[in-house]
């Protein structure tokens, strides 16, 4: 969870492709050019697209080919205002207050695939009870000891059952749920959920 701005929190998970040391230290290179006191110099303003925008062009395709899928979202606190960008990450969706689950779409190229590529914004409202979920795609395309997949549906389903509950045990109890399909705690890739819950 990151300040950005007086009145704004803003969330990025990010997943770079690759194992070993190269891919940890890009990611780590990426957060760090993701804090407040970094990208003050670097954009002008909040807007997740033009961060992602401008990390593109300090984050290019690598030799071997890795690169980076992320999300960066930003709430408003005043204006109960979501605004997000992705970059090859289509592991995020709105748990509305109601129950509903509706996943954020379209994903768009990861970040070093184009250069230059302008990353849009989406803007949306959100209210007292609303919360944004990231998960990556390790958590959910994880395989049963049969092959079959648990899967976004199956992840939403576990979201969804679990309603108002506090984040923090959604958040447990989900991961708890996919290990469970998986039939040990060796995920075959990164697994991770991070969530933001608007409650002002």
């Amino acid at each position: 969870m990151l300040h950005w701005g007086e009145h704004g929190l803003g969330l990025s998970l990010l997943d770079a492709s690759g194992h070993g040391v190269s891919p940890a230290l890009r990611s780590a290179s990426l957060s760090t050019f993701l804090r407040e006191d970094n990208l003050r110099h670097q954009v002008e303003g909040h807007d997740p697209g033009a961060m992602l925008t401008e990390a593109n062009r300090h984050f290019p395709l690598t030799d071997a080919g890795n690169y980076c899928p992320i999300i960066v979202a930003r709430l408003a606190l005043r204006a109960h205002t979501l605004s997000y960008a992705t970059a090859g990450h289509n592991g995020a969706f709105l748990h509305h207050h109601s129950g509903a689950v509706s996943w954020r779409t379209p994903p768009g190229l990861p970040l070093g695939f184009a250069l230059p590529h302008t990353y849009g914004t989406v803007d949306r409202a959100v209210s007292p009870g609303d919360r944004l979920d990231c998960v990556s795609d390790g958590l959910y395309a994880v395989p049963a000891p049969t092959g079959a997949l648990w899967g976004q549906a199956r992840l939403e389903a576990a979201v969804r059952a679990r309603g108002p509950r506090p984040l923090a045990e959604v958040i447990t109890r989900t991961v708890e749920q996919a290990t469970q399909w998986l039939g040990h705690d060796r995920f075959p890739d990164d697994a991770a959920m991070i969530g933001l819950a608007i409650s002002v």
